[in-house]
């Protein structure tokens, strides 16, 4: 052990040794007709608990969390165990397998996990006690990091946490639609999801974080210690504010909630509703830590947070839907739970990243002025930015109106008596918009946000310097395109399997057929949005850079209310597929908006200008090379030999069309010598 290495920190060997044996461990619990004999009655209660218990030790050694055994290390894979030991047992009912789920086995894995969770803890907290008083008087970490002005490199680490995340989340969607299906209470519960989950992108993804970064980076520049003044007040005002408000809208909800019918659609909503809204100040102060670590450099724990969003929901799921077979409300109830519970493990992350770095204090009374300004900002960047949120926010409501509604399963919406209008969405249209949405938000949550959030402190540096803020905001939306574009046009491509392959297209343990195509037409109406949502994201952070919040927030209001009449107006020929396509639109239509606008009201642009020809020759590229991906997916999906009817054939036909098409598509960005492709990959 050298000099300067930490006393009992383990060495790399855990690293090496962490895949093999989770490898030689899931192969072993899902390997066909496993049975342990000895002498001792269910001996496998022991293994099960050793088993899972070393899994997590390994995990909490490698240095892939953070520091080996550290406060972090040890929180994040005790969280890690008890999903992974969750989803084991459940998958054991895989058919063919011959093997049973057995409640005794997960309650054996989770108390494996959780003492070697205990064990860890208190030895971490025993360490960092001891290293506090060793390190009395030494001066405190509160010095702002060095800014980096590579922001493609801060975006490489934010699309690929932001990629783990998405994937996680289909898989999440995929064990819901299991369990749930289509069904009224799946309607009912993702009515009611969609409140936090719109706050959670709307702070987490934006109005938060670009209100609250300009003048916290200006001040970790120019005033450490205002900085951290300021910090200190905005989340603790944004904690007490956003607490007082979900208190109060709880008591509201309870006595709504009390002249409802018990097992009705609508008494569901609102039960699910109170159960999810503590996640919304959760994630508002998460999303608060998460602007403050991306000042610093810091961009792995908010890409990272949804990751836990989608662990607890899937352990949820596999655990009520699966092992313990409960009842389709009861599951429901269990997702609820576990989403609140998420929002709390979310902002203890958050804040174990930040140990050091935010240098809390209560002496706040000159942050005061500053935190006002911010919540002046934040009003219309809240509208500007979140147009596309609020645009769910709004569809989900309209396709969840037969369940808020209390509209029987299999029935019609009529409005004005057994002759009045018949509403054109039934019970399981917010359940087909949701899953629709999701694989939409694939790529726009991977590249677009993580672009556009990456962009955004670079931007706000060079705000006073015009060529420099040009040059910028110019590759920025290069780059959104080179990647947005051939991602759209991919998608599009490939729909059908991709749906069968997530919800199980043939009724086969998900979606009944007729459910998949619904979702298939959303999700194509939704393609085109992919690429408006990729510009206006970056658009928008360049109107804020130079501290022009209305522009983005009027265009956003009219973008709105444009929404809203386009969906009451296309729901009835096109049924939810209307909504995307309203999305679709509109999304356009601010992206004009914002161009438009963008030479008058940016004054960084006034002296640059925003398309040169290199922007134009880069875009034309964009577009000739995805119609090559285009005619190759294409070409893909007409010669595959093999049957993708079933999951697995769905999967195989979606992993080779997005490998030709990716492979196609690099390989002309090399031959072609895309800069794009060289500032992506650089490091």
């Amino acid at each position: 052990m050298t000099g300067h290495e930490p006393r009992g920190r383990p060495r790399g060997w855990a690293t090496l040794a962490f895949p093999v044996y989770a490898l030689v461990l899931a192969t072993l619990t899902h390997w066909p007709k496993l049975r342990i004999e000895a002498p001792i009655e269910r001996p496998d209660i022991i293994v099960h608990a050793t088993a899972f218990g070393l899994w997590t030790w390994l995990l909490m050694a490698t240095s892939w969390l953070g520091r080996p055994l550290g406060a972090k290390s040890v929180f994040l894979a005790t969280i890690a165990g008890a999903c992974v030991a969750t989803v084991d047992e459940a998958s054991q009912a895989l058919p063919g397998l011959g093997r049973t789920v057995d409640r005794s086995d997960l309650w054996a894995n989770l108390l494996g996990v959780g003492s070697v969770g205990l064990i860890a803890a208190l030895w971490s907290l025993s360490r960092w006690l001891r290293g506090a008083r060793h390190n009395t008087g030494s001066r405190s970490r509160t010095e702002p990091a060095e800014p980096d002005d590579d922001f493609l490199n801060h975006a490489r680490t934010f699309a690929m946490l932001t990629l783990a995340s998405r994937v996680l989340g289909l898989t999440r969607d995929a064990v819901i639609a299991l369990v749930l299906g289509a069904s009224a209470i799946a309607s009912s519960f993702f009515t009611a999801f969609v409140i936090p989950n719109v706050f959670r992108r709307l702070f987490g993804e934006g109005a938060l974080t670009a209100a609250f970064v300009p003048e916290y980076t200006r001040l970790c520049r120019d005033d450490p210690p205002a900085a951290a003044r300021f910090a200190s007040l905005t989340s603790g005002a944004l904690a007490a504010g956003l607490g007082g408000f979900v208190i109060l809208a709880e008591l509201v909800l309870l006595i709504v909630l009390g002249s409802l019918e018990a097992g009705s659609t609508s008494h569901d909503v609102v039960v699910l509703t109170m159960i999810m809204l503590p996640f919304m100040p959760l994630v508002c102060v998460t999303a608060l830590l998460g602007a403050m670590l991306q000042v610093r450099g810091r961009f792995s724990a908010q890409a990272g947070a949804p990751i836990l969003l989608n662990a607890c929901l899937i352990t949820a799921a596999c655990a009520t839907g699966v092992i313990l077979d409960w009842s389709l409300p009861d599951i429901a109830i269990a997702l609820g739970v576990s989403v609140t519970v998420a929002g709390v493990l979310q902002l203890i992350w958050c804040l174990l990243d930040l140990r050091g770095l935010a240098g809390w204090t209560s002496s706040t009374h000159d942050a005061r002025p500053r935190l006002k300004l911010m919540l002046k900002r934040m009003v219309p960047v809240l509208i500007g930015l979140g147009t596309v949120q609020i645009g769910v926010l709004i569809d989900a409501l309209i396709a969840g109106l037969p369940v808020i509604m209390n509209t029987p399963e299999g029935q019609r919406l009529i409005f004005g008596g057994a002759d009045g209008v018949i509403y054109p969405l039934d019970t399981s249209s917010a359940a087909v918009l949701y899953f629709g949405q999701r694989l939409y938000q694939l790529p726009l949550g991977v590249f677009a946000i993580a672009i556009a959030t990456a962009v955004f402190p670079a931007l706000a540096r060079t705000s006073d310097d015009a060529e420099q803020f040009g040059k910028t905001l110019r590759l920025g939306l290069r780059t959104s395109l080179f990647i947005a574009i051939p991602a759209a046009v991919g998608l599009a491509l490939v729909a059908e399997p991709l749906v069968g392959a997530v919800y199980g297209a043939t009724g086969e343990g998900g979606l009944a057929s007729e459910s998949a195509e619904r979702v298939r037409w959303i999700l194509l109406a939704y393609t085109p949005a992919i690429i408006a949502a990729s510009i206006s994201q970056v658009l928008t952070r360049a109107y804020y850079a130079c501290d022009d919040m209305r522009t983005p927030m009027r265009i956003g209001i009219v973008i709105v209310l444009c929404n809203i009449a386009l969906n009451m107006a296309l729901i009835w020929p096109f049924a939810e597929a209307g909504l995307a396509i309203a999305t679709s639109v509109t999304a356009w239509a601010q992206v004009i908006a914002l161009a438009w606008f963008a030479k008058r009201r940016i004054r960084s642009l006034a002296s640059t200008p925003l398309i040169t020809r290199e922007a134009t020759v880069s875009v034309t590229l964009t577009v000739t090379t995805s119609v090559a991906l285009a005619i190759c997916v294409f070409g893909v999906g007409l010669l595959w030999p093999f049957d993708a009817t079933g999951r697995l054939g769905s999967a195989a036909l979606v992993l080779s069309q997005t490998g030709v098409g990716a492979a196609v598509y690099a390989g002309l960005a090399v031959a072609l010598k895309r800069t794009e492709l060289r500032a992506v990959l650089a490091r």
